[in-house]
């Protein structure tokens, strides 16, 4: 009997594009009214609260010392604004690749967790993001411009959302992805994190807490998971290949 190594096996078993694009699509289709119910009403419940609190504060607003890293990335809205709302994408797509109902309500879970931490800060204590005045902006910029406050900076909901759909988006599929959507994944949510700062939308601290915010509240669902599968926590395949 012929004997296959780790290095082989591993090969066999490698996550295909073939494989994982027919596998999303299966996904798409399933619990897709219960998918679409929460996207609506999380959808309308999150962003009543988010422009409620950021345009009627209750609290006298603040400001953060710029950081090296506030300094050293300048203000180019224009050429990185595009970046920063194509975080859009992944966020109403990724929990659409849920396969299992309890995953979906594991998701919701953590993002009450996200947003109800972020609205308190932001009602106690609101920061002002860096963001200087635009009467110039055009195309994207403006429509940012017209809906968006800078008053709801730390943590950056922004990164916080971003993070925690990736994250999500893992445990979904239980770390079975092709190392070109984990390395596309990594760059996109990289440049978007990027053009917070780009953009003036968020200062640098805003963002590391975004990002250690979403991580908590990911751990903080999945700890009790105990399928046949495992929890596949995100530390698993750290330092190894992916196939």
């Amino acid at each position: 009997m012929p004997v296959v190594s780790s290095n082989e096996h591993r090969r066999q078993h490698k996550p295909r594009w073939r494989d994982f694009a027919t596998d999303a699509l299966r996904r798409l289709q399933l619990h897709w009214k219960f998918k679409l119910l929460l996207e609506v009403v999380v959808g309308v419940l999150f962003c009543a609260a988010y422009f409620l609190i950021g345009y009627h504060p209750l609290m006298p607003e603040h400001h953060l010392p710029l950081t090296w890293a506030d300094r050293t990335i300048g203000f180019h809205p224009c050429a990185w604004v595009w970046i920063y709302q194509s975080l859009y994408i992944p966020i109403n797509l990724i929990p659409w690749l849920a396969d299992r109902r309890e995953n979906l309500r594991r998701y919701v879970r953590g993002m009450a967790w996200v947003s109800g931490i972020s609205f308190l800060v932001f009602i106690v204590y609101p920061i002002r993001a860096p963001r200087p005045p635009m009467p110039d902006a055009h195309g994207m910029c403006w429509v940012l411009n017209q809906y968006d406050t800078t008053l709801n900076s730390f943590p950056s909901l922004h990164v916080a959302l971003l993070v925690y759909a990736l994250a999500f988006g893992w445990r979904s599929f239980r770390g079975r992805l092709p190392r070109g959507c984990v390395a596309l994944c990594v760059i996109w949510g990289a440049a978007i994190c990027y053009a917070t700062l780009a953009t003036k939308e968020h200062y640098a601290v805003d963002t590391l807490a975004g990002a250690a915010l979403a991580l908590a509240a990911d751990a903080l669902v999945w700890r009790k998971s105990a399928t046949a599968e495992g929890p596949y926590p995100l530390s698993r395949y750290a330092g190894r290949g992916l196939g």
